[in-house]
């Protein structure tokens, strides 16, 4: 498990000013458990991002089992309770933030009435993530307007993944066992005759529909999951370890 982090004290702070992030951070392959029980809360809100493997969240008294893909928000005084099985790897993103303007951006996103909202594992996302990380680590000049923008920036891009996914969420619904299985199992290769088995449906109308909603073949499309990781893992190999 490899962990990089802003700020390893997390403060908790409810920031006055326009905007500051608390902490910002990157879990990796966690596969001895992860369990997080805050029951009073934070003074900030905060979110997790999975980018690989299923979590498990306790949100207004119930538990709810999440996989890649997902975003989830504690907002202040909210119960952060959270964490992953023994023997199970996963690995997520996570941001403690606070300030004026917080209230009014996850409003005008659409992230001010839900928990969690589905966005899919996009590398975007991931790249925004690991470039606040590094400035922050280095500390440059500016480097707080930097990633404050790249923040804001952020919810915007998060919030058109969402619409995106509901709008096509339900006509491709019946791909969702394939697509989970590339994108958390993405170091094995199964055939297409696999995947379309996984959906219940002939191989054939399984390429046909994949390849409609994800505009590429499913080959590529696991092509492209494995760019992505070899990216990310470039991209946290530039970082300094605590």
């Amino acid at each position: 498990m490899k962990i990089l982090q802003t700020d390893s004290s997390a403060k908790d702070l409810a920031y006055e000013g326009y905007l500051k992030i608390n902490n910002c951070g990157l879990c990796t392959d966690a596969t001895a458990g992860i369990s997080v029980e805050n029951r009073g809360g934070r003074k900030d809100y905060m979110f997790v991002y999975i980018m690989d493997g299923t979590m498990y969240f306790e949100l207004e008294g119930k538990r709810v089992e999440l996989g890649a893909g997902n975003l989830v928000f504690y907002r202040p005084g909210e119960a952060q309770v959270y964490g992953s099985y023994e023997g199970d790897s996963v690995s997520y993103y996570w941001a403690h933030f606070s300030g004026t303007c917080v209230k009014d951006v996850l409003g005008d996103c659409g992230f001010d009435k839900e928990h969690y909202y589905f966005i899919d594992v996009d590398a975007g996302i991931c790249k925004a993530l690991n470039m606040i990380i590094k400035e922050y680590t280095y500390g440059e000049y500016c480097y707080e307007t930097k990633c404050n923008s790249l923040f804001i920036m952020l919810f915007s891009e998060m919030a058109r993944l969402t619409d995106q996914a509901i709008k096509t969420y339900n006509k491709y619904d019946v791909l969702l066992p394939a697509v989970k299985a590339m994108e958390q199992n993405y170091r094995v290769w199964y055939k297409n005759e696999e995947y379309a088995k996984m959906c219940g449906i002939s191989k054939y109308h399984f390429i046909h529909l994949f390849t409609e909603c994800k505009g590429c073949s499913p080959s590529q499309y696991k092509s492209n999951i494995l760019m992505q990781k070899a990216t990310e893992l470039l991209a946290i190999s530039d970082i300094p370890m605590n």
